[in-house]
């Protein structure tokens, strides 16, 4: 390839975009910032939990956590256990030694979200490599690009959790799949089979991936070739898929009682609850994930990436087919549940960002060529404005600023519950640090949504945020009495007996322009969420 420095020269400057885009606010939500052993990402401290209980002496390696494949539990626990090795940070067994010393519990969060960063760059190197393979390296060049700066993908990166790592194997898989169109050997059946088993430990719904090479199989022969399921190759991917499966996931079956049980809850959840943006109705199979897809990726880059999937799956061509049955394949089953987040697409955002790339590839007059560059500009900017909110004081870092300036010690302050969402000046540990000895306590008192505990208790002042309040909170939990929850909140919000003084709100924006002002999804709302601060009224 002559041209071959150049893209090498590109693919470097696309992968050092990504990686700053994830790297900057890397400190987002740390328990030093918290002042709890937690972050603000409610599920960062799953991993953690399931390798506290393990006994390595014992060699007991049970997580004892199956609600996700376990895999990923110990890549994390061999990570941690190297930067433990030299010196990097200190693993202990006792809570208190983390009480007191947050910085330490800060450093392991930083080594699971940089294994993510790593895992997101070796998804955007593969998604180059499988644009190359099928459509020349132009298309995966700019595939790409958009992936380091789709906005869930670079929000999840963030994040020390199973996303990012389930869609680079899912993503890993694809790409052997393809390389089966041109070079049918058996490594790469066992390959694609091998990342699948991956994808599923990591999250189950990776399991799909196996269907790839089986897809590319029956479809990459010539049509004189007919080629029959039961095949060697196939034979063997099915069985490295569940050898590599089991291997890395051995407590599902030496713990099967205990996984059945869990497994059986999260498929229940996963069909009986849910949540929705407040600009979606209902929860609809056909129109919820495309507009979920507005917020993950962007309104313009999610109706390119659209319009690309369905210009080429009228192609039905057989290099696109593939990325096509890839994307239906997951999409279609993550539909059916009942629950539904937007990081639940991240596996399949790569393909939709490569059929994105073959949209703008496609069109050739010059009007077109400046509306991709806007497209991809606006995303670029979309992305930094997120990763500004995280960079810097977070929403609830904000109000707890202000509380304990504007509030004196031990005034009562009412909340509906503790949780990720809180501001840590309602249920701070801070205490606990010596540098922190003297930290504003306040007397909390949580009301649920019981308006008779609120007027009994009538605290001082009242603190609720948006995922309190917002109409997918309540379409998320779909339990309780739904009504009770709304007289609560017109009572607290509306009846005049609390005043609103103080609203904290964050926007991805650039240069003071709002480039979305509707209140985002569940998942991405962790980073940014809504809070008010009411005043009992004394007149």
């Amino acid at each position: 390839m002559s041209n071959k420095p150049f893209y090498l020269w590109t693919l470097f400057f696309i992968l050092a975009l990504g990686f700053i885009l994830r790297i900057t606010g890397i400190e987002w939500g740390l328990p030093t910032k918290t002042e709890t052993l937690h972050t603000f990402y409610p599920d960062e401290t799953i991993i953690l939990t399931a390798l506290s209980e393990m006994n390595p002496s014992s060699l007991d390696f049970n997580p004892h956590h199956f609600r996700n494949g376990t895999s990923h539990f110990y890549i994390s626990a061999a990570v941690l256990g190297i930067c433990s090795a030299f010196k990097v940070l200190r693993l202990s067994p006792e809570k208190d030694f983390y009480r007191n010393n947050f910085r330490e519990m800060d450093k392991i969060f930083l080594a699971g979200r940089v294994v993510s960063i790593v895992f997101a760059l070796f998804t955007i190197f593969i998604i180059f490599f499988i644009g190359k393979e099928l459509f020349g390296p132009a298309a995966g060049l700019l595939a790409a690009l958009i992936v380091a700066i789709m906005p869930v993908h670079v929000i999840d990166s963030h994040f020390m959790y199973f996303d990012v790592p389930a869609a680079f194997w899912f993503t890993l898989a694809l790409f052997f799949s393809t390389k089966i169109y041109s070079e049918p050997k058996m490594k790469w059946y066992i390959l694609s089979a091998a990342a699948g088993a991956m994808a599923c430990g990591a999250k189950y719904y990776g399991g799909i991936a196996l269907l790839f090479p089986l897809y590319a199989h029956m479809t990459g022969g010539s049509m004189e070739e007919k080629r029959s399921v039961i095949d060697r190759r196939i034979l063997c991917a099915v069985v490295a898929f569940f050898a590599i499966f089991f291997a890395t996931n051995p407590y599902l079956i030496l713990a099967y009682r205990e996984a059945a049980v869990q497994i059986k809850e999260m498929l229940g959840l996963a069909s009986t609850t849910g949540m929705s943006p407040d600009t979606i109705k209902g929860n609809s199979f056909l129109f919820f994930y495309p507009v979920l897809m507005t917020f993950a990726m962007g309104i313009p880059l999610a109706v390119a990436s659209w319009a690309g999937f369905f210009f080429q799956f009228a192609k039905l061509n057989k290099k696109t087919s593939i990325l096509s049955f890839a994307f239906l394949s997951f999409y279609i089953p993550m539909s059916l549940f009942y629950t539904k987040m937007e990081n639940y697409l991240l596996p399949v955002l790569p393909i939709l960002a490569l059929f994105a790339a073959l949209l703008f590839i496609s069109l050739k007059h010059w009007s077109w060529k400046i509306l991709t560059a806007l497209v991809i500009v606006y995303t670029f900017f979309y992305s930094a404005g997120y990763v500004y909110i995280m960079a810097k004081r977070d929403t609830r870092i904000q109000a707890t600023e202000w509380i304990r300036q504007n509030i004196p010690a031990g005034t009562k302050i009412g909340a509906i519950s503790f949780y990720f969402y809180t501001p840590p000046a309602l249920y701070s540990y801070m205490h606990l640090m010596p540098e922190n000895k003297n930290a504003v306590d306040y007397n909390t008192v949580l009301t649920d949504y019981d308006i008779l505990k609120l007027q009994k208790e009538r605290p001082s002042y009242f603190v609720i945020t948006d995922f309190e309040y917002s109409e997918d909170y309540q379409a998320f939990w779909k339990k309780g009495d739904v009504k009770s929850k709304e007289l609560f909140l017109d009572f607290l919000m509306k009846k005049g007996m609390y005043e609103n003084i103080k609203t904290f709100v964050e926007y991805p924006e650039i240069f003071g322009l709002k480039l979305d002002t509707r209140r985002p999804p569940w998942h991405m709302r962790y980073v940014k969420p809504e809070i008010k601060i009411y005043r009992l009224r004394t007149d």
